[in-house]
């Protein structure tokens, strides 16, 4: 790649088993596969040299670009505009939905290990080029590239092998292992590109599933997409599958605009007298046969079809018909063609022509195998956009902030992982906090903390399903909690894998610049094994919430909960490294001892909403015994706050949540005055730069890590709300 895009000039795509992100200007610099936590095999946005990237764009440089989501979906949208014209390139991950569902919610979808790239052009015509250049395992695994045909090119790596297909013609750079190319598509066409893994076995899962998912699709090896088998958006319900698409008009081929219409037309005026069918074979022969309707009507009140056949010897051919104002004609091209109709006369010309370089959608001299993969992939963006919108419209949000609300949905439907129910804290790993620093983490596992503040925003918009996945994930930890303490360990990690893995080694990847050189680049995670206390209260939380808006929990999971708190009546008042994971020596931190109380809190009012057995006494004395610790030690007599941990006199922002957890009322005096002094700037010693809001000042609070950071959002709303 050129040059770093900004991390903010990205979008992201996603399939519910892994993600992509895609710069404004067309390239994919991070995926990871075949599921989040899984080796990259595109990673420039660490470097972009080594790092691999998947890029499509035009081939001029004077374009400007746009990004945009279509509405109410994760199909991504690149705007191009140039002179010469304008194109959208369409980025999506497919979709199929199913009814069997492991994570015990009544339908799942499970992602298509496919990466679907369109290029349409809907005004003049464009140059693109592209380049396809994959740097597996993080670009420490060498690769071999081969050529399969014109259309198909392979890239193997320790047994994994993906595919490039395309409708254009494709080569193999020998210096870089890459597919690239050049093409030229012209307004109201469409060129697809289809990533993926070999080891899917296409043609089984195409053979078996058609008529479940796809009922129209036709697989025979025609030149031309059948009447109901061309991927235009026609659902069977009749609706437009882009009508909320904007940018997703659809152009299966060229003039298939006209197309519709005419079908549309057509079924508007069942009256049609005749049907003109033209076939045509290698031999040059044409025939022409003249069909009554299959009503049988033989339009003995209508004018005469009177038609005229030409053949040239250049291997095209005209035919001239004539039929009354309100008759339509249906036909039905066997090869590739253009045709073109006159609405203001009664005579209509169509012009069938065997040339077919300027229609990139034609499946002439394409192997039977590619035939189908873009008629199945036509089928699959339609499934794909129905299901976002679908998935959607359970947003039980109408508020002023709606679409605002709604996208961050999708993007947190982007970090659920379907198989098993977990969420991802982040989709990425080692993006520096700040340019040049070194707090790079890997954040593509499953943080219970980030999990079940996730929790909490799908329950409060109406998305109960992502919580039972969740919940079905979170109890299957619980069953291990014995084992760990007999170990004397904490009972629940604070992080796992996506399929619940408690082992993240950390290692530094030396041979990646980072992204804008920032180093190091770490894979893993070792602070997996760190002791925070807090995330008792975080799944507590979380469990009483889904219990009251969600699904009653099961006795047997209250067990789980119960031995939980259990062992943290043990060991509360031990010290750990905090929510901010430090690395600088445990601490009595105010955010756990807090987050304890909850824990406490909750599991009593669970109990005693449920009736559940339990040693409510002595949960009722612990929780009061916290609260007057953190009173007591957390409290800075000097400076009037509530203290990072106990003996310190320093700020942190993770106190602003007491007053949310109901542990304190916002309006206390202890809590206003500890607001007031966090409202201060950094110079003055507070936490709030421009309105939003750092962790903590790392230059006094000594956390075991060199550089600084950015502000953090979660802080900034804790304070706002």
């Amino acid at each position: 790649m050129e040059d770093y895009t900004p991390i903010e000039g990205h979008g992201m795509i996603g399939n519910m088993l892994t993600v992509a992100l895609v710069t404004t200007d067309g390239a994919i610099d991070w995926m990871c596969y075949p599921h989040f936590d899984s080796p990259a095999i595109f990673c420039a946005i660490l470097d972009k040299d080594k790092g691999g990237f998947y890029s499509i764009r035009p081939s001029k440089d004077d374009y400007r670009t746009k990004q945009m989501y279509s509405p109410e979906t994760n199909v991504l949208v690149t705007k191009f505009m140039s002179k010469e014209g304008v194109a959208n390139l369409i980025d999506y991950m497919p979709i199929i939905t199913y009814t069997d569902c492991p994570t015990k919610v009544k339908q799942y979808a499970l992602g298509h290990k496919w990466l679907i790239r369109r290029i349409t052009v809907v005004r003049g015509k464009m140059d693109f080029k592209f380049e396809c250049r994959p740097a597996f395992n993080f670009a420490r695994d060498p690769h071999q590239t081969a050529q399969i045909d014109d259309h198909t090119i392979t890239f193997t790596s320790n047994g994994v092998t993906m595919s490039l297909h395309s409708e254009c013609k494709m080569s193999v750079n020998e210096a870089h292992k890459s597919a690239e190319g050049h093409v030229t598509v012209s307004q109201g066409e469409t060129l697809s590109f289809i990533f993926r893994d070999t080891g899917d076995n296409f043609m089984k899962h195409v053979q078996g599933h058609f008529d479940q998912y796809f009922p129209q699709m036709d697989d025979s090896n025609n030149d031309d997409d059948d009447e109901d088998g061309d991927g235009d958006g026609e659902g069977e319900d009749g609706e437009d599958g882009d009508d909320k698409g904007g940018a997703l008009d659809h152009h299966p081929t060229l003039g298939e605009k006209a197309e519709r219409q005419r079908r549309r037309e057509a079924e508007a005026h069942r009256d049609s007298t005749h049907n003109i069918v033209i076939t045509g074979n290698e031999s040059n022969r044409r025939d022409v046969e003249k069909k009554d309707d299959e009503d049988g009507k033989k339009g003995d009140d209508k004018q005469p079809v009177n038609d005229t056949i030409k053949t040239h010897n250049d291997n095209n051919i005209d035919i001239k018909f004539t039929l009354p104002l309100a008759d339509t004609t249906e036909k039905k091209i066997q090869h590739g063609g253009t045709w073109s109709s006159s609405s203001s006369s009664s005579s209509s010309t169509l012009s069938q022509k065997g040339n077919t370089n300027n229609n990139r959608r034609r499946h002439r001299n394409l192997s039977r195998e590619l035939v189908l993969m873009i008629k199945y992939e036509n089928r699959l963006f339609d499934n794909t956009v129905r299901y976002w919108q679908k998935w959607l419209s359970k947003c039980t949000y109408k508020g002023r902030w709606r679409e605002v609300v709604e996208r961050s949905a999708l993007a947190l439907k982007l970090m659920t992982f379907v198989p098993t129910g977990a969420i991802v804290a982040s989709p990425t790993c080692s993006l520096p906090e700040s340019v040049g620093g070194g707090r790079n983490w890997d954040y593509r596992y499953v943080w219970l903390r980030d999990a079940a503040f996730t929790i909490y925003a799908f329950m409060r918009i109406g998305f109960d399903e992502e919580a039972t996945a969740f919940m079905g994930w979170v109890e299957e930890r619980c069953k291990h909690t014995e084992e760990a303490a007999k170990l004397g360990e904490m009972p629940l990690l604070i992080m796992y894998s996506i399929d619940g893995g408690m082992k993240l080694p950390e290692t530094e990847l030396h041979h990646l610049s980072g992204y804008k050189n920032s180093p190091p680049v770490r894979i893993g995670n070792d602070a997996a094994h760190q002791v925070q206390l807090d995330i008792f209260g975080e799944l507590l939380d979380s469990v009483y919430l889904y219990n009251k808006y969600g699904e009653l929990v099961s006795y047997d999971f209250w067990t789980h909960l119960v031995k939980l708190l259990e062992w943290l009546a043990d060991h509360w008042r031990d010290k750990d490294e905090g929510v901010w994971e430090v690395r600088s020596g445990r601490q009595h931190f105010v955010y756990s001892k807090l987050m304890c109380w909850v824990a406490f809190d909750r599991g009593l009012r669970l109990a005693d909403r449920r009736s559940f057995p339990a040693p409510r006494a002595k949960w009722y004395q612990i929780r009061d015994e916290i609260y007057e610790d953190i009173m007591k030690h957390g409290w800075c007599e000097n400076k009037k706050i509530l203290s990072q941990y106990y003996g310190s006199d320093e700020l942190d922002a993770s106190v602003l949540i007491a007053p949310l957890v109901f542990f304190i009322a916002p309006n206390d005096p202890r809590m206003l005055s500890t607001i007031k002094a966090i409202m201060k700037k950094p110079k003055e010693g507070g936490l709030v730069s421009n309105s939003l809001v750092f962790r903590y000042d790392t230059s006094k609070s000594a956390d075991g890590l060199e550089g600084e950071e950015g502000t953090f959002n979660i802080c900034t709303f804790w304070r706002v709300e």
